[in-house]
């Protein structure tokens, strides 16, 4: 039995590749697909163009079982999906707000507004005789 073990593991391995490349493949399309209907307006004709020849090849490869025409058509969507995710980044860093001050700026404003809120011991002290027992 640990004979036949060793003598299909090779095998099993390859297997195991092919599995884990075709579901790789096809996890991407279907990412790439939904990012490509929400931002795909937003990018250049020939560059969607591209995207979408990608994804057609990448589709039509996961129909069959030829693991390298699967695992070529995964590189070349993701080489094609990287303009995407380029034109996302930078809509992403033109809507980051400016980062928090820092430095004296912060120190002040924590001392004005330390000294402008008065303490609970404050208030128990003006107020202590104003409740009626």
């Amino acid at each position: 039995m640990m004979k036949e073990a060793d003598a299909h593991s090779a095998d099993d391995t390859r297997r195991k590749q092919e599995i884990e490349t075709r579901n790789q493949t096809d996890s991407l399309v279907y990412s790439t697909e939904r990012t490509l209907a929400e931002h795909g307006g937003k990018l250049a004709e020939g560059d969607r163009k591209t995207i979408e020849d990608a994804l057609n090849e990448a589709r039509e490869a996961l129909k069959g079982e030829d693991y390298e025409r699967i695992k070529r058509a995964g590189e070349n969507l993701t080489k094609a999906s990287h303009k995407l995710a380029e034109l996302m980044y930078r809509q992403a860093q033109a809507g980051q707000a400016p980062p928090p001050p820092t430095g004296r700026r912060v120190r002040a404003r924590r001392r004005r507004a330390r000294s402008s809120t008065p303490s609970l011991r404050t208030w128990a002290t003006r107020n202590k005789g104003s409740h009626a027992a």
